[in-house]
């Protein structure tokens, strides 16, 4: 049986006065990511120490780190890229889409999983599904799952979809919904960057055509670099930038002007340009080693723990946890009348940070939380409660 996590704080570069239960927005830095950027800067300043093969293997081990962390078989399915929406651009580009055919989705998606699909529907002529939020409530997880499966027809080309959704943490039955898409003979495309890193993810159990994440949230590395799975329905697609690096043999610089048709296999193709990122690629391992060392399931434990810590305090305010919650994020719908921008103010005075989306308070801890991170943010709604009395 895995050992429970304790608090990670130590290794983060958290400043002691800081109340940061806010990774969705952006996770802090860890202090191994940090040495490995500055590595990765001072590493140029002597490029004579960087010979062709330095543009090839830290790429090719970020690759498998990814790969392992998301039960990809094989890491030439990993593609690395400069943003999520880069990477759902990439799968649009590569989907004919009928007059007669749609494109399903639940309704607040993410912007970078919303405007590549609303342009490959206005210029196929197709439609886009999208299917939006239920009212709020305990089963409201349940009942937003059961409309979107319902969505799901013959008609249906893709399903692009979140793992956990952006703004309240809703959690997809994504086994029910892969299984639905496999029937009508759909794509299913997944922007996992609200989940990888801290909910576990099996691109075995849950067969995904394609799914990208960018690093800099729960992946723990960071900004300008994403890392996507491009399953066999993308094996014979087409990049949208055209860069030497995805050439079959191009890591022989000597041969660099034969040029080649042929691109790398799987999802080499989509790699995007300039790939190498010596300062990126060298953090994002770091980060990667760091989660496989942690492990998603035991994340989620320990998030678990910080969220018991204060249910009883939760119940009192009249503040329900959904019932079927992932404990990386959840979006907390504050009591009626509560006066949001009172709230903002006195959680700003206090150092605690948190996001609000409409009337959604966004919550996201990770393992530089501690109990009394989750206690300070109950004892201020509390207050303000109070002082609305």
């Amino acid at each position: 049986m895995d050992q429970p996590l304790t608090c990670q704080r130590d290794l983060f570069t958290l400043d002691e006065g800081d109340i940061y239960i806010n990774c969705a927005y952006m996770s802090p830095q860890l202090k191994s990511v940090r040495a490995a950027g500055v590595h990765g800067i001072d590493q140029k300043n002597r490029p004579t120490q960087l010979p062709p093969a330095h543009f090839f293997r830290p790429v090719q081990e970020a690759r498998e780190l990814f790969a392992q962390l998301i039960n990809a078989d094989d890491y030439r399915r990993i593609s690395i890229m400069p943003s999520t929406s880069y990477g759902m651009a990439t799968a649009a580009n590569n989907i004919h889409l009928a007059r007669h055919e749609k494109i399903v989705m639940p309704g607040g998606q993410f912007p970078s999983n919303y405007y590549s699909w609303k342009g490959l529907a206005d210029r196929s002529g197709g439609s886009l599904d999208i299917i939006v939020s239920p009212d709020s409530g305990p089963t409201k997880t349940k009942d937003w799952n059961s409309e979107l499966l319902q969505a799901i027809d013959q008609s249906t080309k893709v399903v692009t979809i979140s793992h956990t959704h952006w703004s309240d943490g809703t959690r997809w039955n994504l086994d029910a919904i892969r299984e639905r898409t496999s029937n009508v003979g759909a794509l299913l495309i997944i922007d996992g960057t609200q989940s990888i890193g801290a909910l576990p993810f099996d691109v075995q159990r849950c067969k995904p055509d394609a799914v990208i994440a960018s690093c800099y949230k729960w992946l723990m590395g960071p900004y300008s670099i994403a890392l996507g799975y491009f399953g066999p329905a993308f094996d014979q697609g087409a990049p949208i930038e055209e860069n030497w690096m995805n050439r079959v043999g191009s890591d022989n610089f000597r041969a660099l002007l034969n040029y080649q048709e042929e691109y790398r296999p799987m999802a080499g193709r989509y790699m995007m340009g300039e790939q190498s990122q010596f300062v990126n690629i060298p953090m994002t391992i770091t980060a990667l080693q760091q989660l496989l060392a942690w492990q998603p399931h035991r994340i989620q434990n320990y998030c678990e723990f910080l969220w018991l810590s204060i249910k009883d305090d939760l119940d009192e305010l009249g503040i329900q946890l959904p019932l079927d919650r992932a404990h990386h994020l959840i979006g907390l719908t504050l009591p009626e009348g509560t006066d949001i921008e009172l709230l903002q103010e006195s959680l700003h005075e206090d150092n605690i940070s948190v996001s609000f989306r409409g009337d959604i308070m966004r919550v996201s801890p990770h393992l530089y939380n501690r109990v009394s991170d989750m206690r300070a943010l109950v004892e201020v709604i509390k207050e303000v409660s109070w002082q609305m009395a």
